[in-house]
């Protein structure tokens, strides 16, 4: 919802939505029926019609981009304003990856005004899972600014979360838990009697470890 009304204040023309097979229909498509006054026109991956290209909003599949990217070559027209919107994007921070190479053709090709990578955990472990954002988000980040990164920051996970504090954190936002959760949490120990209790203790489970 965050991302659908972030493209609505930009006043995009069009919005690709890149999600996870599981969230097309559950989440994506249950957001847009659901959460307007008047329900904006879009096409959702494995409908039964064809985008147009007059659609406010595409919605296509990670697992098949190579689709998108044929689909978009043929209804979007050059000038539109867009909004890329790559939902979970942690499945897209692998270089080597070929999806990865693709959403970046795709992003590319399509010259996107505005760009959103949505996920609870972006960038997990090297510095180097970041190099797919910089290269779809920055329009100076090219090959010879990638291998000086990696040679910088490429091993170390704590780099990239550094960079993103200080340098990409004017373009994230986040919200901490305790200013929406805020209801009191309340502790009671409640001891409870098992009668099978002794085929939990250690030495049982080592037993029974041992044996599988």
């Amino acid at each position: 919802l965050m991302g659908l009304f972030l493209s609505e204040m930009l006043e995009t023309t069009t919005t690709i939505i890149f999600s996870p097979n599981n969230a097309l229909q559950r989440v994506w498509k249950d957001t847009l029926d659901t959460r307007y006054h008047n329900t904006p026109s879009y096409y959702i991956y494995g409908g039964n019609k064809e985008p147009t290209g007059k659609e406010r909003y595409l919605v296509f599949n990670h697992e098949n981009l190579k689709f998108a990217f044929e689909t978009l070559k043929k209804v979007i027209k050059k000038g539109t304003k867009i909004n890329v919107i790559v939902d979970e994007c942690h499945a897209f921070n692998e270089m080597k990856s070929d999806r990865t190479k693709l959403l970046i053709e795709i992003c590319n090709y399509l010259n996107c005004q505005e760009t959103l990578f949505m996920s609870g955990t972006p960038f997990k472990a090297l510095g180097a899972e970041i190099l797919p954002f910089l290269w779809i988000a920055d329009p100076y980040f090219n090959a010879n600014t990638e291998e000086r990164f990696k040679k910088i920051f490429g091993n170390n996970g704590a780099r990239s979360l550094d960079i993103l504090s200080a340098r990409i954190g004017r373009s994230s936002f986040s919200v901490e838990k305790d200013l929406i959760i805020q209801n009191k949490r309340y502790e009671i120990d409640l001891k409870v009697t098992l009668d099978n209790g002794h085929e939990y203790t250690m030495s049982a489970i080592r037993k029974k470890m041992e044996t599988f």
